[in-house]
């Protein structure tokens, strides 16, 4: 019986005779390996993107409830049936919020009402305001949630009081100084992409600081209208009497005054107030659009939704389910992943199946290699018997030659991934430049991402490849009598 260490030189000294043909063979196992490796790694470059773009979004365990009702009621009223006679969609109230939390592992739910982005600010005595383009949104929920809810600070206090409010992590960047140039000029935020530096000509992200700090400021919102930016609005306070009007029969404007006391870290997931907006309390927003309403005119729309926050992500569509159940519609990022996770998993799919092809083609030279191998080593393998060597050593010697070459050939194709990998992602980043994906977060600009797990497996891939399509002519190596093989004379 040969020792292990015996088979294996005899397997390298077999492939070292018949040099051409090894290289060639492993040339294909090579060209096979490559293909598969940078194939899946560009799927697991567009999966990671995609996993950086969703936690960017913020947190993944909120899910948005709405009614899928039209309907913009004119007041939040503490309680109400979850649904109407006439069998439409229940609606979000107080009342049905608070069912929500009975719900099976929520552990914190609010009602969440925005208006919509139709309500001008100024600021600094009026010399920074904001207009229609600016999509400053205001959004109240239950203060009394705003931990449980996930809601972070990351500067000031919780509101306690009326007229305090939570500044967004970019709303300083929507207003603009009216006395720079034409009044246009804005402060670019990290988060809105990157700016174009003709000395290094890339795009690279803004370093811009708003003009004012948000918690240091006072703020006085106005009803917006087209062409007006609101700074033209007299100030009469909340509680004071409207003032005149200087033309008979015009409405009369008022004015609501707040302060931000604090500044949220920006959470897309828990509504649009966190990035550019205001967050405050249900009874100030409803104070606000009252107060705002009383100008005249068409009334500010609202929406009113909830959020609830679910214990683990693992839960989420359970919690959806049960939502759904009850009539409501829901939305959350898990949504987004899923879906996410299925394109990441089909385009792995079908570029590891174009990879596949030129593999399939490298062990079919494997399995020609050792047919040829056989045919020409009858012989050899005849006096090998003669000699007392055992059938399972002589199988042993050829699985030994077949696994060498995919060995072989799956090493120097993981050293040549690694290097195209490395070059694809260098051409990639130099061309695209830094992507931003929010928050002042640079996504990876690496389309090709080859976790070390995958060479492992793709050397392991290559070894049992070059076994199988090498068990064939390893059997019939020890299939050949051991006289007629000692007769051949080819």
């Amino acid at each position: 019986m040969m020792k292990a260490s015996d088979i294996v030189r005899l397997a390298g000294q077999n492939l070292k005779r018949r040099k051409s043909r090894t290289v060639l063979t492993v040339l294909g196992v090579i060209v096979g390996s490559c293909s598969i490796l940078i194939m899946i790694s560009l799927g697991q470059g567009m999966s990671v993107q995609s996993e950086q773009m969703l936690k960017a979004m913020g947190d993944m365990t909120l899910i948005s409830v709405s009614s899928g009702s039209q309907d913009h009621p004119d007041s939040y009223p503490e309680s109400s049936s979850s649904s109407n006679a006439s069998g439409s969609a229940p609606k979000i109230t107080k009342s049905t919020v608070r069912n929500f939390r009975d719900i099976d592992h929520v552990v914190a739910a609010t009602q969440q009402v925005q208006l919509e982005p139709v309500v001008n600010v100024s600021t600094g005595s009026g010399r920074y305001t904001t207009d229609e383009y600016s999509n400053v949104v205001f959004e109240g929920i239950d203060m009394a949630q705003l931990k449980a809810m996930g809601f972070q600070l990351t500067a000031g206090r919780e509101p306690l009081r009326s007229g305090e409010v939570l500044a967004g992590k970019y709303t300083a960047y929507a207003f603009k100084d009216k006395f720079r140039g034409a009044g246009e000029e804005r402060r670019m935020s990290p988060e809105m992409g990157c700016e174009y530096n003709e000395a290094t000509g890339k795009c690279e992200p803004s370093n811009d600081e708003p003009f004012f700090d948000p918690l240091k400021m006072s703020y006085e919102a106005s009803k917006s209208s087209s062409g007006d930016s609101g700074a033209n609005t007299k100030p009469t306070g909340i509680d004071s009497a409207p003032a005149s009007s200087s033309n008979a029969g015009a409405p009369t404007s008022r004015i609501y005054k707040f302060n931000a006391v604090g500044s949220l870290k920006r959470n897309v997931a828990a509504g649009n107030s966190t990035d550019i907006g205001f967050l405050m309390d249900l009874q100030d927003l409803e104070k606000l659009r009252k107060t705002l309403d009383s100008t005249g005119g068409e009334a500010i729309p609202a929406s009113s939704s909830a959020l609830v926050k679910v214990d683990s992500i693992e839960n989420v569509k359970q919690v959806q389910y049960a939502l759904n159940a009850e009539g409501f519609s829901t939305n959350s990022s898990e949504d987004s992943r899923k879906a996410a996770q299925k394109e990441s998993n089909l385009m792995q799919l079908a570029l590891g199946s174009i990879g596949a092809v030129a593999f399939l083609v490298a062990a079919i030279g494997i399995a020609n290699t050792m047919i040829m191998s056989v045919t020409e080593r009858t012989k050899e393998i005849g006096i090998m018997k003669a000699l007392g060597c055992s059938v399972r050593d002589i199988r042993l010697m050829f699985l030994a030659e077949a696994a060498s070459l995919g060995i072989l050939g799956g090493l120097i194709g993981c050293v040549l991934s690694g290097l195209a990998s490395l070059g694809i992602n260098v051409i990639a980043k130099n061309a695209a430049g830094p992507m931003m994906i929010g928050d002042g977060q640079e996504a990876s600009t690496n389309l090709s991402i080859i976790p070390w797990w995958l060479y492992v497996a793709a050397v392991v891939f290559c070894a049992v490849i070059g076994l199988i399509f090498g068990f064939g002519p390893a059997n019939k190596a020890v299939r050949i009598p051991a006289l007629d093989a000692i007769k051949n004379q080819e």
